[in-house]
């Protein structure tokens, strides 16, 4: 949406130097909405006759229509499939016209080449898909984003090297399922992770939100093969009791994820992992997350999330008997949260006295390859200066924290 952005506007870092704010909204889980409503309400009192507010994300799927009469005070509404829209309706806005423009999706394929980057220059994410064909119980992801749309391979090739230009050095994929890509027929993500290999300038390839059932052998060959893919896989399970993912529709049994662990071991040297688990679903029991625990410890992944499960309206599993009460959801959560930080401090200690290649992110230090920005791990490294930044650099590695380690660069 900022790359698209006619060149008169300027982005400015305070809501007191901004003459419209554009609200990229979320409604994945309860707390998500409230954020929403909280700093829609701070925009209305933000709001003068000379101001703006436009609102897009998922908080305008689920409300739609709703959201004009709700919120008298919004001067345009986006829908998801309108990043390009987005200056059309500041224009529109600016003339007192209020709109609800909601064009298909599909439209967000076509291509974005004019990236303006908000992250660090070096790294960038990537969208590759659209939508999610998966009917995960707990999810309202289809009910929000739709059926999955994927953005054609030379139009992902062409923003990669857009991006590339801007100085980036490391490409993460993403989309809501980064495992189902399929540009046109026979062409899937191991397809498209090849030609992403041939551009010039990018170092680290990253791939997020595999989905376990469909990494097949050919994706785990390319990722042995190539020079540019980290060795690092995000793969959310969500759980391992059979009963449990069968109550939320997931794909595959656990001995299905145990093979996949174990094919993605065996055939890629050195891969980390990281993943998912949803705690407190309906119908579990304190037996089920023993056996979650147990799981952890057989397999020890590098990273991972923990969350608690949030009924959501709309999705299956809100009407589940058997619904966890939030005392026991954070227990459950706090059980595992601690065993995952005994594992990590475990796996971090093997890297003292090693020198490790660091993509430097600041001043304060940098990743390793298997960890993804913001959601892993840190190296912090006490003598980066200001040319390190953006660059891999050799770090000797001194102590080991729980997530993070300390290091210097030699």
């Amino acid at each position: 949406m900022m790359g698209n952005l006619p060149s008169s506007y300027r982005l400015v870092p305070t809501m007191e130097q901004a003459d419209i704010m554009v609200l990229n909204s979320c409604s994945f889980i309860k707390a998500a909405e409230d954020e929403t409503i909280e700093t829609l309400e701070e925009l209305a009192v933000w709001r003068t006759d000379n101001r703006r507010i436009i609102l897009t994300g998922c908080y305008v799927e689920q409300e739609k229509e709703a959201l004009l009469e709700r919120f008298p005070f919004i001067d345009g509404i986006l829908g998801t499939g309108g990043l390009t829209e987005l200056s059309n309706l500041i224009e529109s806005s600016l003339r007192n016209e209020r709109l609800f423009i909601h064009p298909p999706r599909s439209e967000n394929m076509i291509g974005q080449n004019q990236r303006k980057l908000s992250t660090p220059q070096h790294y960038a994410y990537l969208k590759i898909a659209e939508g999610c064909n998966h009917a995960c119980s707990f999810c309202k992801i289809p009910a929000l984003r739709g059926s999955a749309v994927y953005k054609p391979p030379e139009t992902i090739l062409a923003e990669a090297k857009s991006l590339i230009n801007q100085g980036v050095k490391e490409l993460i994929l993403v989309a809501q399922d980064t495992t189902a890509y399929e540009g046109r027929l026979g062409y899937q993500l191991a397809d498209l992770l090849r030609d992403l290999e041939t551009l010039e300038g990018l170092l680290w390839i990253r791939v997020l939100y595999a989905y376990p059932t469909k990494i097949d052998d050919d994706l785990i060959k390319v990722f042995n093969e190539s020079k540019k893919i980290v060795a690092y896989l995000d793969m959310p399970i969500q759980h391992c009791n059979d009963t449990i993912l069968k109550t939320m529709k997931r794909h595959g049994s656990k001995v299905d994820i145990e093979n996949t662990i174990q094919r993605l071991r065996n055939g890629v040297s050195g891969i980390k992992l990281r993943t998912t688990l949803l705690v407190g679903f309906p119908g579990e029991t304190q037996e089920h997350v023993d056996e979650l625990a147990q799981f952890m410890k057989n397999f020890r992944f590098d990273h991972t999330g923990i969350f608690t499960y949030s009924p959501e309206a709309g999705t299956a599993a809100a009407t589940l008997k058997g619904q966890v009460t939030g005392t026991d959801k954070q227990s459950r959560f706090d059980q595992l949260m601690l065993l995952q930080q005994s594992i990590s401090r475990s796996l971090n200690e093997q890297y003292v006295g090693q020198s490790l290649p660091i993509m430097i992110d600041d001043l304060d230090g940098g990743r390793r390859t298997f960890d993804a920005p913001e959601i892993d791990g840190h190296v912090h490294v006490d003598n980066v200066k200001k040319a390190d930044i953006g660059q891999i650099r050799s770090v000797h590695i001194t102590k080991a924290l729980d997530y993070d380690l300390v290091g210097h660069i030699t």
